[in-house]
């Protein structure tokens, strides 16, 4: 509880009076109830004589150190000590650096007379762009548009400052990953940016990766994000272009959950440099080639084919955590070898059942070949799916007690 205390000092002709209250939470000492908390004080008259001890020498008389110089006197601000200075803008650390002014897009206030938000916002997958923003921070965009609302929205994946791993993601999003901005009353065009959002999400799912973090071959948008709106509600905003290609790409993930902190490790590059953690198998049990592979030349390409050197590569999805995922995009297709043309064709996989198989272990090893690290001991687990129905297949992984 918050207590002060004041004390006030009151002259009477040439006699002074002191007196002192005490506020428990009030505004003032009117407050107090009467009689109480304050010193009765006695009629002028009868107050006693202090003696000349109160008298105050005139203004003349005081010391010396009191006086202030004429203005004229003050040195000249040249003459001020050397800590004042001011280094020039180009001398701050370069950390400190902000984009300048004109790429800060401050477009998101809400014009006079526009009404609350609707209760869903779809983003027109032909308006969708996918940007980096240009700031000393790993943030990556996708913005667009929805006509009929004529609304801007961009959506801002912060991976720098949430700890996220430059990779594919699917759900599991959560405060700052993404944030989201809408612009109102607009005919465009979108891609303004900002810090923070403007709109409150309340939840996000879907999934999302930058070709230009090195994510994959395409950048991939295909989330629903709840935002609260000025009427008390929420409205759900859908961006999508996963069905702007043929055919879709299928978003193939691991989530491993455990009751005890431990490494996961999958395999992310092969004797070819390609994801092997993730095998697509066709009805006949075996498994299909997902990706162009550099032993022989794809035949969209008959320059490719070459192979160097290709390094074993693992990652770590769970960072000796309780949680992790991986996620990678394929596109649909199968590569299938053309015999007589000696290269391989991208096939779109026939509609119908097909298993997802991902495989993971707890350690690893340094490949037969020395050159990078193998999955050691890795274990596999099958997923069924069917083409062309499901986008985003998993394996949830489960080993809490």
């Amino acid at each position: 509880m918050n207590r002060r205390i004041g004390c006030w000092m009151a002259a009477w002709g040439l006699v002074l009076t002191a007196g002192c209250f005490t506020d428990e939470g009030g505004s003032g000492g009117t407050d107090l109830p009467r009689g109480e908390g304050v010193t009765d004080v006695p009629p002028a008259g009868d107050l006693p004589d202090v003696g000349p001890m109160w008298d105050t020498p005139p203004l003349q008389d005081l010391p010396d150190l009191l006086d202030i110089p004429p203005a004229e006197d003050i040195p000249p601000g040249q003459d001020l000590p050397e800590v004042l200075d001011v280094p020039p803008a180009q001398d701050l650390p370069d950390g400190l650096d902000v984009p300048p002014a004109q790429d800060l897009p401050y477009a998101f206030d809400v014009p006079p007379d526009t009404g609350p938000l609707p209760e869903r916002l779809v983003l027109d997958p032909a308006s969708l762009t996918f940007f980096l923003l240009p700031i000393d921070s790993t943030r990556a965009a996708v913005s667009g548009y929805d006509a009929a609302a004529r609304a801007c929205v961009t959506i801002v994946w912060d991976y720098s400052n949430t700890g996220h791993d430059l990779v594919p993601w699917c759900d599991e999003f959560g405060q700052g990953f993404p944030y989201v901005l809408v612009a109102r009353d607009t005919d465009g065009p979108c891609g303004a940016w900002d810090y923070g959002p403007n709109v409150t999400a309340a939840s996000a799912s879907g999934c999302v990766q930058f070709k230009a973090l090195g994510m994959g071959a395409i950048d991939l948008v295909d989330v629903a994000i709840t935002v609260a709106n000025e009427s008390g509600g929420q409205t759900l905003i859908e961006a999508q272009n996963r069905s702007t290609f043929t055919p879709n790409p299928v978003s193939l993930g691991l989530r491993y959950v455990t009751d005890v902190p431990e490494n996961v490790y999958i395999q992310t590059g092969d004797d070819y440099g390609l994801p092997s953690w993730a095998q697509v198998l066709g009805p006949d049990g075996n498994a299909r080639l997902l990706f162009d592979q550099c032993d022989v030349p794809s035949c969209d390409n008959p320059g490719g084919g070459v192979c160097g050197i290709a390094f074993r590569q693992v990652r770590n999805v769970t960072g000796g955590t309780y949680s992790g995922q991986a996620w990678l995009t394929w596109d649909g297709r199968f590569r299938v070898l053309d015999e007589a043309k000696g290269c391989r064709n991208a096939v779109a996989a026939a509609a119908g059942g097909y298993t997802l198989r991902v495989c993971f272990g707890w350690g690893t090893v340094d490949s037969a070949g020395g050159n990078g690290p193998d999955v050691k001991n890795p274990q596999c687990h099958d997923v069924p799916f069917t083409l062309p129905d499901d986008t985003q297949v998993a394996f949830n992984a489960n080993f809490g007690g």
